[in-house]
């Protein structure tokens, strides 16, 4: 393959296909993954990365590296990529892994792949000398170069041929971009219009445009943490059985679309809460603060990150109080305390429950990325179920208190509301224990038949008893 001075390609000898890791075989760059996950493992990192930047590519590869393995066989490889170069090497033609990663990065996906016959790592090299390099080693076109769509400068001139990585078939753009964004997630937020419909509020026009404002600028907020939450556990995700087809995990959004869509998500939210009351900035901030303490640290604790699970529901509600200067009812947080908690310790009963079924965990391992092990499913039925009574106790003692007779004239026909919920949350747990739900009951809420009819009925009653 090689000439007399083993740096040119033979006379007559197939041309090599040299392949880049990041931006052939990977949408993403690995090193940006590496860098996001030992952030989140190790926070205090932030403030070195920028001086290993400043040192060079090489030295943050190495850093970095150093610190984060890398698991290739969960990596969002390309299939059509890998066909087209499995169709060439069976054509008789090497095929050249070229990586400006870490060498084990790029010798642990090599043999976690088996395709390649040699590994040319670049480390040290500026994406500029990537053709220079292998200019060296193959010959002025002596080589067809494979990579996204933005090849190094100067390969044109260096390679025989510069050919784009054929690329699987992929979702519209827009259908990724509002995956990411977890559109669907906003149905959340909707608790902000709760302090305005349980103070019968919501017939007086500035309070209702408060309250839809608000929503917004919280859906926007909301869908920044779950972009930022879905680059920090890029890893954890991959190992999911459902969460590895999220955009960014999957590979189909490359991540250096995040930074825009940050950028728009929260600069919308700022410009909206210029029109609401400064402490519905307070509690937006707070929220904002408390989801980064969940991504980082708390989402591992056993518990712990149930509670703030059920916390972040409970601001929701603060949020719309504070949007519409409406002082939020002591019972109306003490229900969606112990009614989200149920939901929160559902979810994490789906995952560890359909983990065990998927034979992916064992006695005494943990699920990855949280706390939870197999044995500790009795335990979380438990506390589900005590939770959701413990709601239903609280929504009884709402009905009966003074605060629900100012507000309804048929308050006795709340108590109907009662049972409703104690079917409801009693049916979540029916389902989720036969592992027919997926990991989020929010979800699993919106596609439901029964739960859609729960919704109306509870409408319902609401409206006949005011």
């Amino acid at each position: 393959m090689s000439t007399d001075t083993d740096s040119r390609t033979e006379a007559g000898a197939p041309t090599p296909v040299c392949v880049t890791l990041s931006g052939g075989l990977l949408a993403n760059d690995l090193l940006g993954e590496a860098a996001l996950t030992l952030m989140k493992r190790r926070p205090s990192s932030i403030l070195r990365l920028p001086g290993w930047l400043m040192r060079g590519r090489g030295t943050l590869n190495r850093e970095v590296a150093s610190r984060i393995g890398l698991e290739a066989e969960h990596l969002p490889y390309d299939q059509a990529c890998l066909r087209y170069l499995a169709a060439q090497r069976d054509a008789g033609r090497p095929v050249i892994l070229v990586s400006d990663h870490d060498p084990s990065y790029s010798r642990s996906v090599a043999d976690h792949l088996g395709l390649f016959d040699d590994v040319v790592v670049l480390e040290d090299s500026g994406r500029g000398e990537v053709g220079q390099r292998l200019v060296e080693r193959f010959g002025r076109g002596g080589f067809d170069f494979v990579t996204g769509a933005n090849p190094p400068a100067g390969m044109a001139q260096a390679a025989r041929q510069v050919l784009e990585a054929p690329r699987q078939e992929r979702r519209p753009g827009w259908l990724l971009i509002a995956r990411a964004l977890r559109v669907h997630q906003w149905l959340k937020n909707l608790l902000v219009f709760l302090p305005v419909l349980a103070a019968q509020m919501f017939t007086e026009p500035g309070t209702l445009i408060r309250a839809v404002m608000a929503f917004f600028a919280f859906s926007f907020v909301a869908s920044s943490v779950y972009v930022i939450n879905d680059l920090l556990d890029l890893p954890e995700d991959r190992k999911h059985r459902s969460k590895r087809r999220r955009p960014f995990a999957s590979g189909e959004l490359p991540i250096r679309t995040a930074p825009y869509l940050l950028a728009a998500m929260l600069g919308s939210a700022v410009i909206l809460c210029l029109f609401l009351p400064p402490a519905f900035a307070g509690v937006l901030l707070g929220y904002l603060v408390l989801t980064f303490a969940y991504s980082l640290k708390l989402k591992g604790a056993v518990l712990l990150d149930a509670i703030t699970l059920a916390g972040l529901y409970s601001i929701r509600v603060i949020a719309g109080s504070a949007a519409t200067d409406i002082e939020p009812s002591v019972w109306l947080l003490g229900f969606s305390l112990f009614f989200f908690m149920s939901l929160a310790l559902v979810k994490r009963y789906a995952e560890l429950h359909r983990s065990i079924s998927d034979g992916k965990l064992e006695e005494d391992t943990r699920l990855p990325g949280r706390s939870y092990q197999p044995g500790d499913l009795p335990v979380l039925v438990a506390l589900g179920v005590g939770t959701g009574c413990m709601a239903v106790l609280v929504l009884a003692l709402y009905v009966i208190s003074d605060e629900m007779s100012l507000h309804y004239r048929y308050p006795f026909l709340l108590w109907q509301l009662c049972p409703l919920v104690l079917y409801w949350l009693g049916r979540a747990w029916i389902v989720v224990s036969r592992d027919e739900m997926t990991d989020d009951p929010v979800v699993w809420a919106v596609k439901d038949q029964m739960s859609r009819w729960v919704a109306v009925i509870a409408v319902l009653i609401l409206v006949l008893a005011r």
